[in-house]
């Protein structure tokens, strides 16, 4: 029986709970289509319970001859219960609502036995997925679970009558949470009482049928107990006014527009209420109760489907009525072969639901049973994936079966379909679950079903050290990577052991990088590591060289020092020494082997030190090159000295093919001309004028670097402007 009809306790001799708030006020007129009847005394009080009430009912009928018109159902099928009332596993007692899931598996508010049933497809008996534990009000229990919805996720939100609440009971839950109600009877917000119809949204959001508070409540997603409502249908006291309710059971929404389609049981119809109406509309049955086609008697509970039309469960008829769209009548599509037992018979329905395949489920409720009406051969559905993406299997096919030529495949979103409509297979790119459902052309009937695609794109963290910096104590430094499998690192850096092998070595300063690959999905990652420090030098004796330094961090600040960072810092001494001031020491016509460091300083003010670099003097090699067999000496040859007019003309032989650089400096060694050849001709020329200059000796000096073709030479002279 429902809790919101009962008293505290159970009535000794019935042992069901007594009713309450049922009874009219009023006496009622009986009449039939040939005469009226006098005033018949209607029981009142609490001591007349649900199944007295329904006895009353059908002996009034029996009195007076009630008529029925109907197109009648068909044959049902048990798919839940049967077994008479009780608590077994393959049992129910007095179900209220039901639920079917895409795959055909059927949830069961199990009224009497506080609890919700799933019963999968084919089985003969149920599992508990929520409640079971008795009577009660804990988190483990419910009282009177009245109507049931199951989200996507396959948590399960429960209208739990008895303790004036809504539950959610999420997958595999042991114990559900209160997401709305919950605070007690009442008319406040946050409370309910007796609620019995629930309808989730595909945003989250519920609406709730306040049995006993007249009224349909709107929760936001992500509710609580604390969560008020929002009336979105009655609250205006119970009564048949357009704007008001009496005891509604159950709630749908079209989601399209908003509009709430409620089971206004004890008014016996149903009505809409379009999104932020003050009032509804009837939709389906009239005032007074009736057995025609266009009355109902109790309507219990609704379900609307795709089309719009409206299925029924009208209670003291026993029979669905499906009223099609804009419909002022409806037909009967099950039961309505009067109360009974039998397979083409209900007893009291009180919660109906469409699956997929437009099959009718009943929670026949005095029948203690779920009744399926309908019938589709269904495809087999089977979908399987062809394995797991990862970085190197980019895209996973998918191959369903279980159709036959022309049926139709329907994969879900984020499957590329192939071949059309009718292709069997798929790709998809990313991990997840996936669906597809089978369509028989020939008769309609769908099948879903699922399957898993595992995901495996984790790149690996890779790093990478150094044991720099390069100095001349120092001079091979190892890279250490770690985080992969296997390890790529730049061509300039020799790897040891490859591919596996996580380090290389290099003799070079520079920035290395290395690529580190998880061989289990081929996901790579790169990164890189910046090798500090300078290469040391030889050159021969009058030679030139370079010492070029490698600094970290934002370097805005460099001074060279010789033999000892506490010694004097090299100044610019185009004759000797050149970039004392930069990232890259010059050394010119060197004599002896010496050390150098750096002082490097940072934009944060910080300041390293880098350093020894060895400047080694060979002083078995000459400055000179040799050109085939015959040797060649770096010359400057002046046409004319003193030059003549302004004008200096020169030619500089001996530096073929090599780097070449010629300066013309006054006595205390200030550049006053210099010029540039990353590659000399055999005879180099040079005109500068040096109009602009006082008369004077000047010095007119030629360097070159060292290359394959011999060491690197200088050669100087003076130079007399008159």
């Amino acid at each position: 029986m429902h809790s919101r009809f009962l008293t505290s306790a159970p009535d000794s001799q019935s042992g069901q709970r007594k009713t309450t708030n049922w009874l009219m006020k009023n006496n009622y007129l009986i009449t039939t289509g040939l005469s009226s009847f006098p005033f018949i005394p209607f029981p009142t009080g609490n001591s007349i319970d649900r199944s007295e009430r329904k006895r009353f009912s059908w002996l009034l009928c029996l009195l007076f001859t009630c008529q029925t018109l109907i197109s009648l159902g068909q044959t049902g099928t048990t798919v839940a219960g049967g077994h008479g009332a009780g608590g077994n596993a393959d049992q129910l007692s007095n179900p209220t609502g039901v639920y079917v899931t895409a795959n055909g598996v059927v949830y069961v508010a199990d009224y009497d036995n506080h609890r919700v049933q799933r019963w999968d497809v084919g089985a003969t008996s149920g599992v508990t997925v929520a409640g079971g534990n008795g009577s009660g009000v804990s988190g483990t229990q419910l009282n009177h679970p009245f109507g049931i919805f199951v989200d996507g996720s396959g948590a399960v939100y429960i209208a739990d009558a008895g303790n004036h609440r809504i539950q959610k009971w999420a997958a595999g839950a042991t114990s559900g949470v209160t997401v709305a109600g919950g605070n007690g009877s009442g008319v406040m917000g946050t409370q309910l009482s007796s609620p019995t119809g629930i309808y989730v949204a595909g945003d989250g959001s519920f609406y709730v049928a306040d049995f006993l508070n007249n009224r349909v409540q709107k929760f936001p997603p992500n509710s609580t107990s604390a969560t008020p409502g929002q009336t979105v249908a009655g609250g205006h006291g119970e009564g048949s006014a357009p704007n008001q309710l009496r005891h509604p059971e159950g709630v749908v929404v079209d989601e399209s527009n908003g509009a709430v389609y409620v089971a206004d049981t004890y008014n016996n119809r149903v009505q809409k209420w379009a999104a932020g109406a003050g009032s509804g509309e009837t939709v389906a049955g009239a005032i007074p109760s009736g057995t025609d086609d266009s009355h109902l008697s109790t309507a219990f509970a609704l379900y609307r489907d795709s089309n719009g039309d409206i299925y029924i469960a009208d209670g003291y008829n026993h029979r669905i009525q499906k009223w099609a769209s804009g419909a002022t009548s409806g037909v009967t599509v099950a039961g309505g072969h009067g109360v009974g037992g039998n397979a083409d018979q209900l007893n009291t329905p009180e919660g109906v639901f469409l699956d997929d395949n437009k099959r009718i489920y009943v929670a026949d409720h005095a029948n203690h049973r779920i009744q399926r009406f309908g019938s589709c051969l269904s495809p087999i559905a089977t979908l399987s994936n062809s394995g797991t993406i990862t970085c190197t299997n980019t895209s996973v096919l998918l191959t369903a079966g279980g159709g036959s030529a022309g049926n139709i495949y329907t994969f879900s979103n984020g499957a590329s379909q192939i071949g059309g409509s009718t292709g069997n297979t798929a790709t998809v790119t990313q991990g997840g679950s996936y669906s597809v459902t089978v369509t028989n052309t020939a008769n309609g009937c769908t099948s879903t079903t699922v399957t898993q695609v595992a995901s495996n794109t984790v790149a690996p963290n890779v790093s990478l050290s150094n044991t720099g910096p390069i100095t001349d104590n120092n001079q091979t430094v190892t890279l250490t990577a770690g985080g992969g499998d296997t390890y790529v690192f730049s061509t300039s850096a020799t790897q040891q052991n490859a591919p596996s092998g996580n380090t290389a070595t290099t003799t070079n300063p520079g920035l290395y990088s290395v690529t580190a690959t998880t061989t289990s999905n081929g996901c790579s990652t790169s990164t890189s590591t910046l090798v500090t420090g300078a290469v040391s030098q030889s050159a021969c004796r009058n030679g030139v060289a370079v010492i070029k330094l490698v600094a970290s961090g934002n370097p805005v600040k460099y001074e060279w020092y010789r033999n000892n960072i506490n010694s004097a810092r090299l100044t610019e001494n185009p004759a000797q020494v050149r970039g004392t001031s930069t990232s890259s020491l010059t050394l010119v016509n060197q004599q002896v082997t010496a050390t150098y460091y750096v002082r490097v300083t940072d934009a944060d003010g910080s300041a390293i030190v880098y350093g020894p670099f060895k400047m080694t003097v060979n002083l078995n090699c000459n400055v000179y090159a040799r050109v085939g067999t015959e040797e060649v000496e770096l010359k400057i040859s002046l046409l004319g000295n003193p030059i003549s007019g302004d004008q200096l003309r020169a030619t500089i032989v001996g530096a073929a093919d090599k780097a070449l650089t010629v300066q013309l400096m006054d006595l205390s060694g200030k550049p006053v001309y210099q010029q540039q050849w990353s590659r000399a001709d055999s005879e180099q020329q040079i005109e500068w004028n040096l109009g602009s200059q006082t008369s004077g000796v000047y010095i007119m000096q030629a360097v070159t670097d060292a290359n394959g073709s011999g060491p690197a030479q200088r050669h100087s002279l003076k130079v007399v402007k008159p």
